[in-house]
């Protein structure tokens, strides 16, 4: 569900240098649901790091509402409970070591790099058949 965000947020802060969107949803909109803090049981939780040049010369609240402009319908409707969110230049990335992602390990659910939509690598496990992140997968 998280993915259909992925390609909006790429047209509305063109160019994007790196996004990742984590789902960090963890059951607690069902408690808020069932005593009115949420809109909808279902609710997802995102985690988004988002990287682009539109955000040169813009406080850290418009970098906030660029993004959520684009998830409006979503939040209004309960389908995304919570977003927590990073709005860096490329400057801002580069300075800070090029996170991956919001959260320290956190997998992305969906990543651009370099304009495109990506999912994480992953390699088969050819024991199991499970799919594994590659070792050398810096967003796993």
């Amino acid at each position: 569900m998280l993915d259909k965000h992925a390609a909006p947020l790429m047209n509305a802060l063109s160019p994007v240098t790196w996004l990742c969107i984590t789902d960090a949803t963890d059951g607690h909109a069902v408690e808020g649901f069932a005593d009115g803090r949420a809109l909808s049981a279902e609710g997802l939780e995102a985690l988004i790091l988002v990287v682009s040049s539109r955000f040169e010369r813009k406080s850290l609240i418009q970098r906030q509402r660029m993004v959520n402009t684009v998830l409006r319908d979503d939040l209004t409707d309960g389908s995304l409970h919570s977003v927590r969110m990073k709005c860096l230049t490329p400057a801002q990335w580069e300075g800070a070591g090029r996170p991956p992602s919001l959260r320290p390990g956190a997998p992305c659910t969906v990543h651009v790099s370099a304009g495109r939509i990506e999912a994480p690598p992953t390699i088969q496990d050819n024991d199991s058949g499970e799919a594994k992140c590659e070792s050398k997968c810096e967003f796993c």
